[in-house]
């Protein structure tokens, strides 16, 4: 080993000002007291607010086309605690949102692939239509989201 990539570390950016001023102090707050220790509590921490950051960017996508209000979090399973990040109950539309698809991250390490594939699974043999959307999708721009989006506003139509 010639020691390239020892001790450098990945910086992951978090714009504190995209989050709206009351989430923003609460934020700020959980940051300040983060001491040196455990990295997962603040990896955790930044999973979150990245996760929060992501879904902001899709509601925005899914309002701009005059979608039907979504249902954060829903359980659609009788049995197991599973939850679709955005659902349309009534119409059993879900979407789920999938981050860190540039890194390692749990959707991306085999047993999260496996288990989201057995939550996705379950949920289309219930009759649910779930649209998976990722970070990269997302970072596209509007134009490629309404592309995503138009059959969603068009099946809803009919």
């Amino acid at each position: 080993m010639d020691g390239l990539g020892q001790g450098i570390c990945k910086v992951t950016t978090i714009h504190l000002s995209q989050l709206d001023p009351e989430r923003r102090a609460e934020v700020e707050a959980q940051l300040n007291a983060v001491k040196p220790g455990p990295k997962t509590d603040a990896r955790k921490l930044l999973d979150k607010l990245q996760q929060e950051s992501l879904s902001r960017l899709f509601l925005a996508h899914w309002e701009r086309n005059e979608l039907p209000t979504l249902t954060p979090e829903y359980q659609f399973h009788p049995t197991r605690k599973w939850k679709l990040d955005y659902a349309l109950p009534e119409l059993k539309i879900a979407v789920e949102i999938h981050g860190g698809t540039r890194k390692q991250g749990r959707h991306n390490r085999a047993d999260g692939f496996a288990k989201d594939r057995e939550k996705m699974n379950e949920a289309q043999a219930a009759g649910w239509l779930v649209i998976e959307i990722t970070d990269v999708m997302l970072k596209e721009g509007q134009e490629a989201m309404d592309g995503y989006l138009r059959p969603i506003v068009e099946g809803i139509g009919q």
